[in-house]
């Protein structure tokens, strides 16, 4: 947790703020094995709903925290719920991560 919370305060000191970080995947179904990423899900206004420009936005953290794989969403798209990726994939497993530096 350590880990993902250091990605976190990372991504605020770029000026980029999420309303949900969701942990889903392996480390969420806890099957993780040796070569297991880390899949975040991040929510976040800051966020266009373009993944390659969102992604690029908090490319210098990811960099750092190299493990992280993020999955980035605007708050109306993801709480649309019409995607199959986040109703199938992520919402059955995810635990929402309440880190303080989110806010």
């Amino acid at each position: 947790m350590e880990y993902i919370s250091g990605y976190i305060k990372e991504c605020n000191a770029l000026g980029i703020h999420f309303s949900r970080v969701i942990l889903f995947g392996s480390h969420a179904k806890n099957t993780t094995h040796k070569w297991s990423d880390i899949d975040l899900v991040l929510v976040s206004d800051s966020f266009s709903g373009f993944a390659p420009d969102d992604r690029g936005m908090i490319a210098p953290a990811t960099v750092k925290f190299c493990d992280i794989e993020p999955h980035t969403f605007t708050t109306e798209y993801f709480e649309n719920g019409e995607d199959p990726f986040i109703k199938e994939e992520i919402l059955p497993v995810g635990k929402e991560l309440k880190i303080l530096e989110t806010v």
